[in-house]
């Protein structure tokens, strides 16, 4: 009797585990379901040179924006990648100063259904790679990347961003002897004049030369980052600033050219210039893209990212810069971490010109 009396008790408890088991897996299902259909992304910002170890580097948390693809015919304040908000614009604004107008456009989908495969190929359709020699005749080139020459280009501003740590200026040499060097600003958090001298004459002391015309000492070098926000903290020698924030603090308005190869950052920063319509005070614009993941600050499923790539592709075009060139890296095909989906480069090298 006793016995039996054991056996049900056990068979009872084990019962009760069971059940127990069941409800928390029930109850984990049901919250994940309760999940937005994002993911949030802890991102490693670039380890700068202050920085000792990877584990010190300052983590950024992007959150996720709801709403982005907004009609532009709707009124009310317009929000950004970076969470900030566009103030609304009177139509009086909007008639005195064309550079406030958001350029950005939320073209249809290539299908109906918003079809990741259908979307994805308009888009590398859109960037395919191209040589317009009739709007972009002369130029210079420097690996993959082309500058279309002008000549309003000599006596023209230039701003070059990127976030190289090797001090490498050679583009900006290059482009130095067809435009005017003192008007060349080197926008990079990683290095100044004096690592860019060093590294000139490291480079010089293996190739066993001494170029006694080296001209990079005449660039204005600033230690910022560009961004879609500002931010500077004490114990660091960087800042990250906006484009529109770099111009006032240079006193400028308009850019002949602008260089960018930002990591992956780029999408989310052409996005704000189109959305804030600083596109438009743009001549020339040479980037790097970035495909095979969505980019720092693009959030959204695989269909949902390449439509926000085509929509800010197309709008720069619609801005009235013409996309002279498309050179596609050798680097590995992937595709939003896809390998040889598509059979395309995971980045690529745009040069838009204005042709007047």
């Amino acid at each position: 009797m006793n016995t039996l009396f054991r056996r049900l008790k056990i068979r009872d408890l084990l019962s009760l585990i069971i059940i127990f088991t069941i409800f928390i897996v029930i109850c984990c299902h049901y919250n994940s379901n309760q999940k937005p259909n994002y993911q949030r992304r802890r991102l490693k910002w670039v380890v700068y040179d202050e920085y000792d170890e990877l584990a010190s580097a300052e983590r950024i948390i992007i959150e996720p924006q709801t709403d982005l693809n907004r009609s532009n015919d709707q009124n009310g304040p317009i929000e950004s990648l970076d969470g900030s908000t566009k103030p609304e614009i009177s139509e009086s604004d909007t008639q005195d100063d064309d550079s406030s107008k958001s350029l950005y456009i939320d073209h249809p989908w290539a299908s109906d259904d918003q079809d990741f495969t259908a979307e994805s190929k308009r888009f590398l359709n859109l960037i395919k790679p191209v040589n317009d020699a009739t709007h972009c005749s002369e130029k210079i080139e420097y690996e993959k990347s082309i500058c279309c020459l002008s000549d309003n280009l000599y006596e023209g501003v230039i701003y070059s961003f990127n976030l190289d740590q090797n001090a490498d200026v050679s583009f900006e040499k290059k482009l130095s002897s067809y435009s005017n060097m003192n008007q060349i600003f080197i926008f990079n958090p990683n290095y100044s004049a004096e690592k860019v001298f060093q590294n000139q004459q490291s480079a010089a002391m293996k190739n066993l030369q001494n170029d006694e015309n080296d001209s990079s000492d005449a660039f204005n070098f600033f230690k910022i980052a560009l961004d879609t926000q500002s931010s500077q903290k004490l114990n660091r020698k960087w800042r990250r600033k906006t484009l529109q924030e770099i111009k006032v603090d240079q006193n400028h308005t308009s850019l002949n050219l602008v260089k960018i190869n930002m990591n992956s950052s780029e999408w989310k920063i052409l996005r704000q210039w189109l959305e804030f319509g600083e596109i438009s005070q743009i001549d020339q614009l040479i980037v790097k893209i970035h495909l095979h993941w969505s980019g720092f600050g693009i959030n959204g499923k695989n269909n949902e990212i390449v439509h926000q790539w085509y929509n800010t592709i197309s709008s720069i075009i619609e801005s009235g810069l013409r996309l002279v060139s498309s050179v596609p890296d050798e680097g590995p095909k992937v595709f939003l971490s896809q390998n040889d989906l598509f059979d395309t480069s995971c980045c690529y090298y745009l040069t838009f010109f204005r042709h007047k």
